[in-house]
């Protein structure tokens, strides 16, 4: 409406209990006065003063307060909803109890005719030449910097969801069990703030000041805060997290002013360093991206937590929980995981040069494309691992138990491997040549076509391993267990297999050129074509065992027992079968032999 209102026309419109509805005011002084009640519906105020007036119970539904002087006001259990606040001081003002859903509180830039107000030229504002010409039609020098003041301002009890503060000053305003669900803060200086058993579902705090605020007793549930600044009075010790999310902020001074239950809560891209994170619920948090250089985790609940890209230089995880825990791609040089639970984690791509996993546990843990140098599995348990592409020179496996783990085509030469079990794993076309694995399990691996070339597997229990076209020749097997072992046209050449138990085994089409059976137990054994010239089988027991088209040119089978052996077709020229036990052993079968030998006509 286009009626202009006077002071005293307010007062007895509020007296009377009508209703203002669509009025513009502006530039009216209302300070001081009694306006208890009072209903100013879709009302803008420009320019008007309420300092220290009694507005409470008042009605001010999308109520508009432009530059308006609300300093001490009382709007106690007044209706604000949808209100817009620009530029307005409402310092120490009273919103107990008040309605202010998806209201706005918020500073803009204020288009100044007066030179000497100026704070900002129009030519930093990039106008196109028209828009200059436009504003100077209009008296307009420049604009001044807006300021929306909620300093000291009271909260408490109010249904504040939703609501919108923008570049706002809310310095030691007070949120006592104040419903901010919902509510925006941005750009805003909110220090020393007290948010007192209140309810911060979902609010969303950005580059805010919280210096010395303190979150007693409040419920932050999915609260997020990103980009804002803390110091070490800045108190969350009472809050309640739940799905909290901080973004990008420096937390190093929340040492011991953090809740123990971080559960599913989010520090991405946060420094962390040298905080102490000891006996906390990290249950399933997101810590991707932070700084937790030298940072305390003991006895903390680290199950599932993600540590995507973080770095951990110097951190202790002893004995903690880490399954399904995720470090791909983290900084974890040195770092301390002995004893550990790390089921199910993934350290694909991480830094783990030095890391200390000693008696710890990684079932199906994924280490694709780590740097495993000089890392320490000593006693480790390892089971259905990964580690494909990952560099291990230096790494220490003394003693561990790795089950069901893909080492394919890894060159293990340089890791320390003593009293190792590695059983059921894929080990196919890994190097091994020249290295000393006495004693080391090996039961159900795949170790097909992996260069064994001089290794030492005196005394290893090789159990039903695939040797198929492996490289072990001049390697020492004595004593080894290797019962159903298959070394299928392996090479094995002065390899010496001396007391071993080979029994069940498989050497068909196999080199074994000069090697060494002496006293070893080969009990129904496969030698189908092999090459076993000059092969040593003194006092092996060999019953039952196929021969068949092996070469056994020269081959030494003093005492041996062959008993029911299959020797059909065999060469075996200048052999020395002296005191060998033959007893019902099968020799060339004729008819057998001529099918054998039988090729098809020729036609011309």
């Amino acid at each position: 409406m286009n009626i202009v209102l006077t002071r005293e026309d307010i007062i007895n419109k509020v007296k009377t209990g009508e209703i203002l509805e669509d009025f513009v005011i502006s530039e009216l002084d209302l300070s001081n006065l009694d306006l208890k009640g009072a209903v100013f519906n879709r009302v803008t105020f420009s320019k008007v003063n309420f300092f220290k007036s009694d507005l409470q119970n008042g009605i001010f539904k999308e109520t508009l307060f432009d530059q308006v002087d609300l300093r001490e006001a009382n709007l106690i259990n007044a209706d604000l909803s949808e209100a817009i606040f620009v530029n307005s001081n409402c310092e120490k003002s009273r919103f107990s109890k008040a309605i202010l859903s998806e209201a706005m509180f918020f500073a803009e830039k204020i288009p100044q005719t007066d030179p000497s107000k100026v704070e900002i030229s129009l030519e930093e504002f990039g106008f196109l030449p028209f828009e200059l010409e436009d504003l100077k039609v209009l008296e307009i020098s420049g604009y001044s910097f807006g300021k929306a003041i909620l300093k000291g301002a009271d909260f408490s009890e109010a249904e504040v969801n939703n609501v919108q503060f923008e570049n706002t000053m809310l310095d030691e305003a007070i949120f006592l069990k104040t419903n901010l669900s919902m509510s925006e803060f941005e750009n805003c200086s909110m220090e020393n703030v007290k948010f007192d058993k209140s309810v911060l579902g979902n609010t969303s705090f950005k580059n805010c000041s919280l210096l010395s605020a303190v979150f007693n007793k409040s419920e932050l549930t999915g609260t997020s805060f990103s980009l804002v600044s803390i110091n070490a009075k800045t108190d969350f010790s009472e809050a309640v997290f739940k799905e909290t999310k901080f973004n990008n902020i420096d937390l190093t001074l929340l040492e011991k002013k953090m809740p123990v239950d971080l559960s599913n809560c989010e520090f991405i891209k946060c420094n962390l360093k040298e905080v102490n994170l000891s006996n906390h619920n990290l249950n399933n948090a997101n810590l991707s991206e932070s700084n937790l250089e030298s940072a305390s985790f003991e006895n903390s609940d680290l199950r599932g937590t993600q540590f995507k890209c973080c770095s951990f230089k110097n951190v202790n995880f002893g004995k903690n929980n880490l399954s399904s825990a995720d470090f791909a791609g983290a900084e974890l040089k040195g770092a301390k995981f002995p004893g550990c639970n790390l089921t199910g984690t993934d350290f694909s791509n991480a830094n783990l040069k030095g890391a200390d996993f000693n008696r710890s546990i990684l079932e199906e843990a994924v280490i694709l494309n780590g740097d495993l140098t000089s890392a320490n599995f000593s006693e480790a348990i390892l089971d259905y691992c990964e580690l494909t592409g990952s560099r291990i020179d230096n790494i220490n496996l003394n003693g561990a138990k790795i089950n069901n783990t893909d080492f394919q085509g890894v060159d293990l030469t340089r890791a320390f491997i003593k009293n190792t079990s590695f059983t059921l794993c894929n080990m196919k076309k890994v190097n091994l040549s020249g290295m000393d694995l006495t004693g080391c399990n090996l039961t159900d691996s795949d170790l097909s076509e992996a260069n064994l070339k001089k290794v030492n597997l005196n005394n290893a229990n090789c159990t039903q391993v695939n040797f198929k076209k492996a490289d072990l020749s001049l390697g020492s097997m004595k004593n080894a267990l290797c019962i159903t072992a298959d070394f299928t046209e392996s090479i094995l050449e002065s390899a010496d297999f001396s007391g071993s138990d080979l029994r069940f085994s498989c050497f068909a089409g196999a080199s074994l050129k000069k090697t060494n059976f002496q006293k070893a137990k080969l009990d129904r054994t496969e030698f189908t074509n092999a090459d076993c010239s000059e092969a040593i089988f003194r006092n092996a027991n060999i019953p039952f065992s196929d021969f068949s088209h092996a070469k056994l040119l020269k081959a030494d089978l003093t005492g041996a027992d062959l008993t029911q052996a299959v020797l059909h077709k065999i060469d075996d020229k200048y052999a020395d079968w002296t005191n060998s036990n033959r007893k019902r052993a099968e020799y060339t079968d004729k008819d057998l032999a001529e099918a054998e030998d039988w090729k098809p006509p020729k036609y011309k």
